[in-house]
């Protein structure tokens, strides 16, 4: 059944003629061309994208600030059943490098050839250590690349801890 009827928006329009199953559309260019934009809409369209940059803007400073590795270093000198003993801890970041921890470079430079397992350290061979037996035990515990870690161990003395773990917990 043929018709026609028109189709678009304000001054420009557009034919569609109906022949049978078979449509044509006329002056469809009308419909493509642009439109100035009222004032309203132009103030919308700002303030959407100033706020699009500013969300932008504040969210890659903080995807890059994430570090690597946070991890916090607790020392015990001389531990004791239940609870005591000298307790010394620290925060340690890495990549970047950051927190309270005295050789946080050094520290995370070890552990970043071990990813984050002081326990696969190999000891420093020139470095010799008396037989005193004041236990230290230490643990490292947070996130390192993406996962949650945590090590445990109690050494014979401190000049044992430094000889197999470095710089990590000496803070």
């Amino acid at each position: 059944m043929p018709g026609t009827r028109e189709a678009g928006r304000g001054s420009a329009a557009a034919k569609i003629t109906h022949v049978g199953h078979i449509a044509h559309l006329s002056g469809w260019r009308s419909l493509l061309r642009p439109r100035p934009a009222s004032s309203s809409s132009r103030v919308i369209i700002r303030t959407a994208l100033a706020v699009l940059a500013m969300t932008a803007t504040l969210a890659a400073p903080a995807a890059a600030a994430e570090p690597h590795a946070q991890l916090t270093l607790k020392r015990t000198t001389n531990p004791q059943p239940g609870g005591g003993g000298i307790v010394s801890s620290t925060q340690l970041n890495c990549g970047p490098t950051g927190g309270p921890h005295k050789r946080a470079a050094e520290a995370c430079a070890l552990l970043d050839t071990v990813d984050g397992n002081y326990k696969d350290l190999r000891p420093a061979q020139d470095m010799l250590c008396n037989y005193g037996n004041i236990p230290v035990r230490i643990e490292l515990a947070g996130r390192w690349g993406g996962r949650q870690v945590y090590y445990a161990d109690t050494v014979s003395n401190e000049c044992q801890m430094v000889r197999w773990t470095g710089a990590i917990f000496q803070f």
